[in-house]
């Protein structure tokens, strides 16, 4: 049973979820504080919020219930949708760029982010690092320091079983168009941006493109794009 506390610190910063109290998405963060105090006290008392707080010793602290919207990801856009605050889930956690990663600590946020995605069924691509979805980008938000993206995916990547587990995928080009069928012909059904990183559940054949026919279905129904616009996210650990 993960151990989370859900009472000694709260936030007053968070309200109604505008599209329903299930989240679909969890966004992974690093206080950056010199200290937990400092953070807490931040995600508690200011108008910024998180749902979930890991300490450098393994503490999980609940500030906001999952169905409520906290306040943790500023202006967004991430696999052709704005606003993450919405529906997704922030684990902030006690860290910033001059420290290391406890071991107690990774397993304390694998064990959160596993449970956390099995509870609301959240895909693996929409397990994210905050930097990934931040737009504009700002060197002040590249959280979580010290975390490069292929060990990040590659942590992140852990937390799934190997069955049904589709393949990552990085979107290549800005206004890459999702279509429901092989084929572009069909008017797009969502638009991508350079560095989205898509799961894909296979190769299919469809509408010739510049005399290429492969396209790539993306995991639960979620549309095609075609192959020439992606390229194998790297989540080997460098």
């Amino acid at each position: 049973m993960l151990d989370i506390d859900g009472t000694t610190h709260r936030s007053k910063a968070h309200r109604k979820r505008p599209g329903g109290d299930r989240p679909n998405a969890i966004v992974l963060h690093s206080g950056e504080g010199d200290s937990a105090k400092a953070d807490i006290d931040t995600l508690t008392h200011t108008t910024s919020s998180s749902h979930y707080y890991v300490t450098r010793k393994g503490k999980i602290f609940q500030f906001v219930d999952d169905s409520r919207r906290a306040s943790h990801t500023g202006p967004t856009r991430y696999l052709g949708e704005t606003g993450w605050n919405d529906f997704s889930l922030g684990i902030e956690t006690e860290h910033n760029k001059k420290q290391n990663w406890p071991q107690v600590q990774l397993d304390a946020i694998a064990a959160l982010t596993k449970h956390l995605a099995e509870k609301h069924g959240v895909p693996r691509e929409r397990v994210v690092a905050h930097r990934w979805i931040r737009r504009p980008v700002s060197d002040e938000h590249q959280d979580p320091t010290n975390f490069p993206d292929p060990r990040l995916r590659r942590f992140i990547t852990d937390l799934y079983p190997k069955a049904g587990r589709g393949d990552l995928f990085r979107v290549t080009t800005d206004d890459t168009s999702v279509r429901r069928t092989a084929s572009r012909e069909d008017d797009p059904i969502a638009k991508l941006n350079e560095d989205d990183v898509i799961e894909v559940e296979g190769v299919v054949q469809g509408q010739p493109v510049s005399g290429d026919a492969r396209w790539m279905k993306r995991v639960n129904g979620q549309g095609f794009v075609h192959a020439s616009l992606l390229e194998p996210a790297k989540i080997d650990a460098p």
